[in-house]
């Protein structure tokens, strides 16, 4: 098993539980600043805070401190997510989006209109697509 499977991560500490959570089943941090329920990465918390909001320095360079010790990393594309049809999980929301209708195994999906269309030119070289051709509705 790898070593990144094994490490626990600490728990948040006290002056940072009003900004950030831990989902411990997936390792992922979801920031809960300002109702944002948001899952941020390790590498782009502290910035998040900053531009999304305007976290004081003080505060940012204790999450920083935590994310030196944060055993898991992850982004957009690489996060282990839940799979489809599971109850949701603790304080992020449901949201309507948009799922690829021409994926494989694993469907491109998506808040954005834009970013299916892009996705969809940049994968599959097909560009006016009626929308009913290109994606499906779904809940994520």
């Amino acid at each position: 098993m790898p070593e990144q499977q094994l490490a626990q991560p600490q728990p948040i500490p006290q002056p940072l539980a009003h900004l950030i959570q831990l989902n411990v089943e997936y390792g992922v941090l979801i920031c809960i600043g300002n109702r944002c329920r948001c899952a941020v990465s390790p590498a782009s918390t502290s910035e998040h805070l900053r531009r999304k909001h305007h976290t004081a320095r003080e505060l940012r360079q204790q999450v920083d401190r935590y994310i030196q010790e944060f055993p898991f990393e992850y982004n957009y594309s690489s996060v282990r997510i839940p799979l489809d049809g599971l109850a949701p999980q603790p304080v992020i929301p449901v949201v309507d989006g948009l799922q690829c209708k021409h994926c494989p195994a694993k469907p491109f999906k998506t808040q954005s209109r834009k970013a299916i269309k892009v996705h969809r030119n940049k994968e599959y070289g097909k560009k006016r697509i009626v929308d009913e051709d290109l994606f499906d509705l779904v809940k994520l």
